[in-house]
């Protein structure tokens, strides 16, 4: 139901590494340091709807942080590269009048959006941009302005796609 029970205590552990000896060790993975310290610290809070998670993600509604944890990262610049590899390749193989349709939900900062569109330009591409937040979708159209095959759309998952316009 609405209760989470514990079967025992949990044991108690040293306190974390200072996030600023982290942040100066590992600066390519400073987004995902402050978030797992911020969200971490307010995960209880989360699990009981005290607090709201997009404050935690999107601090004072700034998305530098978790831009930098989608852009910067190696883990994430790494996987992005990945996707954009396998996207690419599958798109290659499409004909003009067959092009490869793609829809990102969550488009979010962008972060797998930027190395995706590159590897698509000059393919037999329709690509559709969407997120929840309007803020997003504006973003997205003034950063990938030059891909005249993106398409920009909210889309909110927790209502009906077709009501939405997506078929």
């Amino acid at each position: 139901d609405d209760r989470v029970t514990t079967l025992r205590s949990l044991a108690t552990t040293d306190a974390p590494p200072d996030q600023a000896a982290l942040t100066a060790s590992y600066p390519l993975a400073a987004g995902e340091i402050g978030m797992v310290y911020r969200c971490g610290a307010a995960l209880a809070n989360v699990l009981r709807g005290r607090d709201d998670p997009l404050q935690l993600l999107f601090p004072g509604g700034s998305s530098a942080e978790a831009e930098m944890m989608y852009r910067q990262s190696p883990v994430a610049r790494a996987y992005t590269a990945l996707l954009a590899e396998a996207v690419a390749t599958a798109a290659a193989s499409r004909s003009a009048d067959a092009p490869y349709r793609i829809l990102e939900v969550g488009g979010g900062t962008g972060g797998a959006t930027t190395p995706l569109l590159a590897r698509l330009a000059g393919t037999p591409s329709e690509y559709t941009f969407t997120d929840i937040g309007p803020l997003f979708i504006k973003r997205a159209q003034e950063n990938f302005a030059a891909y005249d095959f993106v398409q920009y759309e909210t889309l909110d998952l927790e209502k009906d796609a077709l009501d939405q316009g997506f078929t």
